[in-house]
């Protein structure tokens, strides 16, 4: 963890690790010369992936520039302005996400676009539609050459003047691809009964944890949710999920903790 904490006196932040790292800024920073996310790139044979989330609002700032193995995570709620925001065709930047059109934001002078967007998913009963307003630009040069998807949310880009927005699609449960037929069951059964899942019950909390799962991770949770003691109740109605009893529960706890 790195603490922002106020103005940052035109230094420059290098956001870069061994292999396999994730760094998080946390609190508010201003008056940076640059944010450079893995600034060694493709030229240290030993940097693997590096990901930077930054957790708070970033003003005053010249440039945010996303390189090679560098991921770059947009916090939820934050804003960042600078004046220059780049990125190399292998980089990748990620949106954390909220239901509602709830996301941060990059506000940039100049956008120099390439490379991957996606969404990184917080819990929640996300609609059938949901759009996401990501970049408020000046200029915009280029276009992302890649959008990540999650199991349950297609993701398409839409560009609007010098604005991008994520557009976001919530997949039925059971329509994800390579499920089993148990698997794909299961989700048929939670799709039926989603638009009567009450905010905030046990249940309810368990299902809004899937929207963050990889593909495995969900097929997985499916598998827990599938077990022959539960089937049935699954089958009966809106009005049995809420009552699925706390073995179920139980089985499902380690979802949240992915």
């Amino acid at each position: 963890d790195i603490f922002g904490d106020g103005p940052g006196g035109g230094d420059v932040l290098l956001a870069f690790a061994g292999v396999d790292d994730v760094l998080n800024l946390s609190g508010d920073i201003s008056g940076l010369a640059s944010i450079n996310v893995n600034p060694l790139g493709a030229s240290a044979s030993s940097v693997a992936d590096v990901e930077f989330r930054i957790g708070g609002d970033v003003t005053n700032t010249a440039s945010l520039n996303v390189n090679t193995h560098g991921t770059l995570v947009v916090g939820l709620q934050s804003q960042i302005n600078v004046t220059t925001y780049s990125q190399v065709p292998t980089g990748t930047t990620l949106f954390e996400i909220a239901p509602g059109g709830v996301s941060g934001q990059i506000v940039p002078g100049t956008a120099n676009l390439a490379g991957t967007v996606g969404i990184r998913p917080t819990a929640g009963l996300y609609g059938d539609n949901e759009s996401y307003f990501i970049i408020d630009g000046g200029v915009i040069n280029g276009t992302y050459d890649n959008v990540l998807s999650t199991a349950l949310l297609q993701v398409d880009d839409d560009y609007v003047g010098n604005d991008v927005f994520l557009n976001v699609t919530r997949i039925g449960f059971g329509d994800v691809g390579g499920l089993t037929n148990n698997q794909g069951s299961v989700g048929d059964a939670l799709e039926a009964d989603y638009d009567d899942l009450i905010p905030g019950t046990d249940f309810a909390d368990v299902v809004a944890s899937l929207f963050g799962l990889s593909e495995g991770q969900y097929q997985d949770a499916l598998d827990d949710l599938a077990g022959a003691e539960h089937a049935q109740m699954l089958k009966v109605g809106a009005g049995a999920i809420q009552s699925i009893d706390n073995a179920l529960l139980g089985r499902l706890a380690f979802i949240r903790g992915l």
